[in-house]
């Protein structure tokens, strides 16, 4: 598993010391690195499939060992300073890392547990290892892997990339990317926050993202919510960051985000097109933005990654969505409504789901705080926000999604998706004495 895990951390790590040089920093670099080299690497493996290359650690390792003198554009001086952080700071660092550690732990006790992570991506991964490849032939008895094949095939490349390094069929010592995923997520977070922030300030908000019961928990069932979410989050924060900085580099880190986000669940597709509508609309409130070379830059990603594997999903036949019965915005008996949906979210989201009192916080901070927002760039992250829920609600309330609430089975799920950019939201905007 260490060259599972090394792999794609290095993959990343050098494209962004080539993008960035030394303008973020190491563990930045380590941690946007591993999203970066996850979905690049899985990407890579599809290409090879649709080349009929078989799978082996060797010609998958190979292009990119050829490239690591891109070291050279990597980060001369690397060193953590903790001697002048008070006691309350250490005390929270030290919790994050338990929780941490947790939830390691908890990856390394049992295999894959969860129904959909079974049959979905499970299964898939193991007809990669088994098939050195994906089948791409629909008279296969497992085309694309067999499991919900509309699904994007970032999540079950990743578990087959694992397997091949192990060289064997291991679903205990595979989960350790689920807390890779985890540390990246805090990473990203903490030094979002870090920019503007105090370190308590950062730490303490660190702390609560880590802490949410039922987001620790989808780190260990394996769904790809989870890592949607990560992905999701750090986009928008890149994004948020070229608002406020203009430095085109943010501009693409986040539009690669957003396209790897795409390659993890259909719903990354629709967060692209929501950002890059409000990339659209808010350029007029800075005429800097409006140089047709820093537009396309944004959508460079979707026109390299997105739109091709769009295409390739139509010429196999396959939707956005669970099933071509019930595509990704299908709607049922004509755009009916579903009202009933509405007093089920909210009593999942106040009352029932574990999210501690995260919504009820981030309501009164909107509320409170409404025209700081709205007057800074911090509405990029807002916006984002509004996006990602009001697209849900229509699911929702137009489509046969509307049983899935009913009967308890997406909403926590989707939540996943976007509640960490709330709670960043919230700990950009709140105002924490040191």
């Amino acid at each position: 598993m260490l060259l599972a895990i090394l792999l794609p951390t290095l993959i990343g790590y050098l494209i962004l010391s080539v993008i960035y040089r030394e303008k973020i920093s190491l563990l930045e670099k380590l941690a946007v690195g591993f999203l970066f080299g996850s979905s690049i690497l899985t990407i890579q493996m599809f290409i090879y499939s649709l080349c009929e290359i078989k799978y082996s650690v060797l010609n998958i390792s190979l292009p990119w060992v050829l490239l690591s003198p891109l070291f050279i554009f990597a980060d001369r001086k690397v060193g953590i300073n903790i001697k002048k952080w008070s006691h309350i700071e250490l005390l929270l660092f030290s919790l994050i890392g338990l929780k941490w550690l947790f939830v390691l732990f908890q990856s390394q006790i049992k295999p894959v547990v969860g129904w959909d992570a079974i049959w979905n991506f499970s299964l898939r991964a193991k007809i990669f290892f088994f098939e050195r490849g994906i089948p791409l032939d629909k008279a296969h008895q497992f085309f694309l892997g067999g499991g919900m094949r509309q699904y994007p095939l970032q999540r079950p490349l990743l578990e087959a990339w694992s397997y091949l390094c192990m060289g064997n069929w291991d679903d205990i010592q595979m989960k350790i990317i689920f807390p890779l995923y985890f540390v990246a997520l805090l990473t990203i977070f903490y030094k979002g926050l870090r920019e503007e922030k105090s370190r308590l300030h950062s730490l303490f908000f660190t702390f609560l993202l880590s802490t949410l019961p039922i987001l620790v928990y989808h780190t260990g069932i394996e769904y790809a919510d989870f890592i949607a979410g990560v992905y999701f989050l750090s986009a928008s924060i890149f994004l948020y960051r070229y608002f406020k900085n203009l430095d085109w580099r943010d501009l693409l880190t986040s539009g690669l985000l957003f396209a790897f986000c795409g390659w993890v669940k259909d719903e990354g597709i629709v967060f692209y097109f929501v950002a890059i509508l409000i990339f659209l609309v808010l350029r007029k409130f800075a005429p800097s933005l409006s140089k047709a070379k820093e537009v396309l830059l944004f959508i460079i990603p979707m026109i390299a990654l997105t739109v091709p594997w769009l295409v390739i999903k139509k010429l196999f036949g396959l939707t956005l969505g669970n099933s071509p019965d019930i595509a990704l915005g299908k709607t049922n008996d004509y755009l009916s409504f579903h009202p009933d949906v509405f007093d089920k979210i909210f009593q999942k989201t106040f009352l029932t789901d574990n999210w501690h009192i995260f919504p009820i916080f981030l309501v009164i901070t909107i509320a409170f705080f409404w025209k700081e927002i709205i007057k800074t760039e911090k509405r990029v992250l807002l916006y984002l926000f509004s996006g990602g829920l009001l697209f849900f609600i229509y699911l929702y309330s137009f489509t046969y999604n509307s049983g899935m609430i009913m009967n308890d089975i997406i909403l926590s799920r989707n939540y996943l998706t976007y509640f960490p950019l709330g709670l960043f939201l919230t700990g950009i905007v709140f105002k924490l004495r040191d």
